[in-house]
C-alpha cells in the first residue's frame, strides 16, 4: 500500500527535479541567487534540497543522489550557522524555517554525522529569537508554524560543542532581512 506510494511519489520528484519532466524544481537549473528576490525559481531552494534528501531516504530510492543533496544543502549553510533561503551561503538570505528543515533533515538522516553543523544551525536559531521566545519578523508577525519548526530543529542541537556566534555574526556582516 503506502510504501509503494512514497516510492511512487519519491520517483515524482526525481523525475521532475532531476529530469526536467515537468521541472517545476530542478536541482541545477534552480541553483542560484538573486538579491533583489526577482527570480522566483531561486525561492526556497535549500527548503527543496531538504525535501529530495527527506523523501530519498524515507523510500529508500534514488539514495545514491543523498550525499550530493546533503552537499548542496551544507554549502547553503553561512558562517554563522543560519541556511539561506537560496543556493549558496549568503549573506542575509539565511531564514528561520530553512535553517530548521535542514536540521531536522539532517538529524533524521544521520544525527552524529552532522551534529556539529546542526549544533551551528541551533546556534542561529537561538541567537535570533525573539525575547518573546518566538521567531518574530521585522513587520511584527509572528507564525506559529516557523516556531514549530525552530523548536523541532532545536530538538537535535546538543551542548558538546561551543559557537562564538556573536563574532561571527558580526564577521559576517548579518542583517536579518525580515520577510522575504
Amino acid at each position: 500500500g503506502y510504501d509503494t506510494d512514497a516510492d511512487n511519489m519519491a520517483e515524482v520528484l526525481y523525475q521532475d527535479s532531476y529530469m526536467d519532466n515537468p521541472g517545476y524544481f530542478d536541482v541545477v537549473d534552480d541553483a542560484g541567487f538573486d538579491p533583489a528576490y526577482g527570480d522566483v525559481n531561486f525561492y526556497w531552494y535549500n527548503l527543496g534540497i531538504t525535501g529530495l534528501i527527506d523523501a530519498f531516504d524515507a523510500a529508500g530510492v534514488h539514495t545514491d543522489s543523498i550525499p550530493g543533496l546533503v552537499t548542496t544543502l551544507l554549502a547553503g549553510q553561512a558562517e554563522h550557522g543560519g541556511v539561506s533561503f537560496s543556493y549558496g551561503a549568503n549573506n542575509g538570505d539565511d531564514d528561520w524555517q530553512s535553517t530548521a528543515y535542514a536540521m531536522m533533515t539532517l538529524g533524521n538522516l544521520d544525527q552524529a554525522t552532522y551534529q556539529s553543523q546542526i549544533n551551528e544551525m541551533g546556534y542561529f536559531l537561538a541567537a535570533t529569537q525573539d525575547v518573546s521566545g518566538g521567531w518574530v519578523y521585522s513587520s511584527g508577525s509572528h507564525y506559529p508554524e516557523i516556531g514549530g519548526e525552530a523548536t523541532a530543529g532545536l530538538s537535535f542541537t546538543t551542548n558538546t560543542t561551543t559557537y562564538d556566534l556573536a563574532d561571527a555574526l558580526v564577521d559576517a556582516a548579518f542583517t536579518w532581512q525580515g520577510d522575504v
